[in-house]
């Protein structure tokens, strides 16, 4: 899959239109982004969300796939905190019924 170079949405390889907003695709070689840096973006946004969320919108419309890794890094760090939240409640919950 590619990214139109018009809206950035993601498009098939061989498509010569963007389905989404009409444009005409250039026949142009994309370069292979870097696992390495996707991993660091991913790290970043995870260990600090609100650089994540600035970086999603700094790379939303230039660089799709980068936005992609750092809203994702974003949302994982909630979730995880959402997870050790709920079992830190329900530690406390049980403590407070049972006296433990």
């Amino acid at each position: 899959m590619k990214y139109c170079s018009n809206c950035g949405k993601e498009i098939f390889d061989d498509a010569v239109i963007c389905p989404m907003c009409g444009s005409m695709q250039e026949k142009t070689e994309q370069k292979p982004v870097k696992d390495k840096m996707n991993v660091a973006w991913f790290i970043i946004s995870f260990l600090w969300w609100w650089v994540g969320i600035i970086l999603y919108f700094a790379f939303r419309k230039s660089n799709p796939q980068k936005a992609k890794v750092c809203i994702s890094g974003t949302i994982s760090a909630f979730a995880v905190a959402a997870v050790i939240g709920l079992f830190a409640l329900g530690v406390n919950i049980i403590d407070g019924v049972f006296g433990l």
